[in-house]
């Protein structure tokens, strides 16, 4: 993190929102600060988590996105699944 050559914008704020987290985190013990989407403590029951991609958001359904890639993989002979096959199979 933080180590980008010639990053596009959002890869660099995607960057600096991972670094902003994990030095909240090692500092305090809690990721969230002012300025960035909550974090959400996981829970079983209430199974969220929170997505880092061009978009950062809160989002439920952890177990059921962990189980459908797990599948993904199994369908593809162990190797790594696509967005797409895991979307085929959701």
């Amino acid at each position: 993190f933080g180590n980008l050559r010639n990053p596009k914008p959002e890869d660099a704020a995607l960057s600096d929102a991972f670094m902003d987290y994990w030095v909240q985190f090692a500092k305090t013990g809690n990721p969230n600060q002012a300025g960035r989407v909550t974090w959400p403590a996981y829970t079983l029951s209430e199974d969220q988590h929170l997505v880092m991609d061009s978009k950062i958001e809160p989002l439920r359904g952890f177990v059921k996105t962990l189980a459908t890639y797990s599948i993904a993989c199994w369908m593809n002979d162990g190797k790594p699944a696509l967005r797409e096959d895991v979307n085929a199979i959701s």
